[in-house]
């Protein structure tokens, strides 16, 4: 879609973003105010209650819920998951690292680009 039919989409409360940006960030209407949302990756913090936790489910699945006993296994296979109440976050088991990582979407502060406004690459976030 082109800029006009994005922000289109977006004061309608859809997520937009370009499509060579889809996996990194996106554009939201939050309280009538647009916000440019973008991937922050560190180390996930957690403690030995992790050990015991079962609010645990598969991203993009709210569904089944998990153990974490449970997702152990499955994080190996390249699984994401995420707790209970997270919107914009998951964690991943990164193999380079040999850790846990969380995923979150931040609030940045963007600056469009002219191309920004006369490409027609721009796609809804579902």
């Amino acid at each position: 879609m082109n800029f006009n039919e994005a922000m289109i989409k977006l004061k309608e409360g859809k997520r937009v973003t370009r499509q060579t940006e889809k996996d990194n960030s996106y554009f939201v209407m939050q309280d009538n105010n647009l916000q440019y949302r973008s991937k922050n990756t560190l180390h996930y913090a957690y403690d030995k209650d992790i050990m015991i936790s079962e609010d645990w489910y598969l991203l993009n699945d709210d569904e089944k819920k998990y153990k974490f006993t449970e997702i152990i296994p499955l994080l190996l296979q390249g699984f994401k998951f995420k707790l209970k109440g997270w919107e914009d976050s998951y964690i991943y088991y990164d193999t380079f690292a040999k850790s846990i990582l969380l995923i979150r979407m931040v609030i940045r502060d963007y600056i469009p680009a002219f191309e920004d406004f006369v490409a027609d690459d721009w796609i809804e976030i579902i």
